[in-house]
């Protein structure tokens, strides 16, 4: 009995431990607003975090914060932010509910990047979904627009014009379009269905129904989640469909038939992570076949029942964890790493550009 008392006490002490280590960035604490929307790390290791209201760099040592102001044409375009994407070094591409923006480190300030209509004449407004490397080139989702392609003029001028790639057609015009390690292209479309190919040869893959998100695991293996269901399916090459994923461990008995799964993301060690609406987090093991729960949790709060709306792990391991309405949570991929924030060592902080040695 005292062995299993004395095994409990250690192993709250370490979770306690381990939650201490926790940094939250909330709009108390550094964010424009914890409606936060998606992550993204450039090369300079800055960490961007899009919101509702505003977006926010984290430098490595404060968080920057950018809204749109009326009478700043060098302000953010809009203040809803959905993405982001590195354009070239020192440039990033930031997407909006009502258009796009470049930001310019150099000068700290953004520019408008129009967005020329179908009719190929007319500027128009719309709210960019998603944003990838195809071929080596960018590519945009944009509500109500074919995939839209970015072309630089002379003179550094960027436009958004839409394609006449085979990747889209006005029946079903993309949400999301991501490029595999074999150059597979795959995508979904506004009905939630699942495409695959290239400007060859494209086809609907079969398997998922009202499909919502797509990632890559460790060696290309093709994931994806429904919008509900909780389920995560398996491109299974050899059928050329998908199926449910096999697990040893209930997802919580398939994540129950009405949860949202709002974004699957891979950790870059051989698991795919899913964020869940209102049940947490979850890890699907690549190895193992197994999931597991990933507890969120900090001295002040539990985040195990939160709405996850986007996670990442950046280029030092740490995980950040986009919770609606609550912020970002920053999991260090070890104690210490945000202790001596603003400084970098072997031991602490190394993220952003602002770090001194």
């Amino acid at each position: 009995m005292k062995r299993l008392l004395l095994s409990l006490a250690l192993c709250l002490a370490m979770a306690v431990s381990h939650a201490q280590y926790m940094t939250v960035f909330s709009s108390d604490a550094g964010l424009t607003n914890t409606s936060v929307r998606a992550l993204y790390q450039d090369s300079y290791r800055n960490v961007w975090v899009a919101t509702r209201n505003g977006l926010n760099r984290w430098d490595g040592a404060k968080m920057n914060l950018y809204y749109h102001k009326k009478e700043d044409k060098s302000s953010l375009i809009y203040n809803e932010v959905t993405c982001m994407l590195e354009w070239s070094k020192g440039k990033v591409l930031i997407g909006t509910d009502r258009g796009f923006s470049m930001y310019d480190y150099a000068s700290n300030s953004f520019s408008p990047v129009p967005i020329i209509g179908e009719n190929g004449k007319d500027t128009v407004i719309a709210r960019v979904v998603d944003l990838s490397i195809i071929d080596g080139e960018m590519r945009a989702c944009l509500y109500g627009l074919p995939v839209c392609k970015f072309k630089e003029s002379k003179d550094g001028n960027v436009t958004v014009v839409p394609t006449d790639d085979e990747y889209d057609s006005k029946k079903n015009h993309k949400v999301c379009i991501k490029q595999n390690k074999d150059k597979t292209v795959w995508a979904i479309d506004v009905a939630g269905n699942i495409s695959m190919g290239n400007k060859a040869k494209w086809k609907q893959i079969e398997g998922v129904k009202n499909a919502h998100r797509i990632c890559f695991g460790k060696n290309g293996t093709v994931y994806a989640s429904p919008r509900q269901g909780g389920v995560l399916y398996r491109y299974n090459e050899q059928r050329g469909i998908f199926e449910k994923v096999p697990v040893d461990i209930p997802l919580i008995c398939n994540l129950h038939f009405s949860m949202v799964i709002k974004n699957i993301r891979y950790n870059g060690d051989g698991g795919i992570l899913i964020c869940t609406d209102g049940y947490g987090m979850y890890k699907y093991d690549e190895r193992t076949g197994t999931v597991e729960e990933h507890i969120i949790r900090t001295v002040d709060n539990d985040f195990s029942t939160c709405n996850l709306e986007d996670v990442m792990v950046d280029e030092e391991g740490n995980l950040w964890a986009a919770i609606y309405w609550r912020g970002v949570v920053v999991e260090p991929h070890r104690a210490g790493a945000f202790t001596n924030i603003g400084r970098r060592n072997p031991m602490c902080n190394t993220i952003g550009t602002t770090c001194v040695t």
